[in-house]
């Protein structure tokens, strides 16, 4: 049952993410990160490292030396985005592409003023107290 469920919820997702999707600098069309699974995130990020090589003409074992990773570890990573952290970051490094990890989670500093704005602007609603079904009168 668990699987059926799950199938018509990739599926329906899937979906959405055909249709949802980012028009980059290059004009390459990418895949809207915040409707994708975390799968389709590695992935993308797989085929992305991938491409960065091949457009600084390395080869996949000449990037693996200068990143002190396997030349197996690097394919893993290109083909389902899967890999440490560390080596993610170590590959992005030889790649040039570090500056573009810049603003991944970076807290954006608000100032008070607008903390206040924002406070004011939606005051905190609670939900009411749910009561059980009333009775008619003189029912038992």
């Amino acid at each position: 049952m668990k699987s059926v469920v799950k199938s018509h919820l990739l599926n329906k997702r899937q979906k959405i993410t055909d249709n949802r999707v980012h028009v980059g600098l290059t004009g390459q069309k990418m895949p809207d990160f915040s409707l994708a699974l975390p799968e389709e995130v590695c992935a993308e990020l797989g085929r992305r490292v991938r491409a960065r090589r091949l457009a600084l003409n390395l080869s996949a074992e000449e990037l693996a030396a200068r990143a002190g990773v396997a030349d197996r570890t690097l394919r893993r990573l290109e083909q389902t985005g899967f890999s440490t952290l560390a080596t993610f970051v170590r590959v992005l490094e030889v790649l040039n592409a570090l500056p573009d990890l810049q603003e991944v989670l970076a807290l954006q500093p608000r100032s008070i003023k607008a903390m206040r704005a924002q406070a004011q602007a939606a005051p905190r609603m609670r939900a009411g107290r749910r009561r059980g079904p009333t009775l008619p009168e003189g029912a038992p």
